[in-house]
């Protein structure tokens, strides 16, 4: 039976899944506007999405499933993104590393952030 700490840790973690998946329609709309944004909110679709989105075999999301390589993955498909968003290589890896090491945490600054005007 379910305590109600139980139930407080589980309404936390769907609270976080929810905000997560906003922070991340966040960066799809900077990169593709045109497609809606309801497919980040599936839990395993939005594992695929997001690999499909970084410009990647999108199959190859299966890698996030394995203890370890998931983690290099990860970094890797972030590193992607941020290509997408329009940084350079180095500038790329640094916040892709950083968002590794901040737990996701830099990520609502690359959803929030206003595009420069060049």
């Amino acid at each position: 039976m379910l305590s109600i700490y139980d139930f407080q840790i589980i309404i936390l973690l769907v609270l976080f899944f929810l905000s997560y998946s906003f922070v991340l329609s966040k960066i799809k709309n900077k990169i593709e506007p045109s497609i809606p944004s309801w497919k980040l909110y599936i839990p395993i679709y939005q594992s695929y999405y997001f690999v499909k989105l970084s410009g990647v075999n999108p199959w190859t999301f299966i890698l996030l499933f394995i203890p370890l390589i998931n983690v290099l993955y990860l970094n890797f498909i972030w590193y992607k993104i941020n290509c997408k968003l329009g940084y350079d290589e180095f500038n790329a890896l640094f916040l892709s590393s950083l968002i590794m090491i901040s737990f996701g945490l830099v990520s609502i600054w690359l959803a929030f952030k206003k595009e420069e005007k060049k």
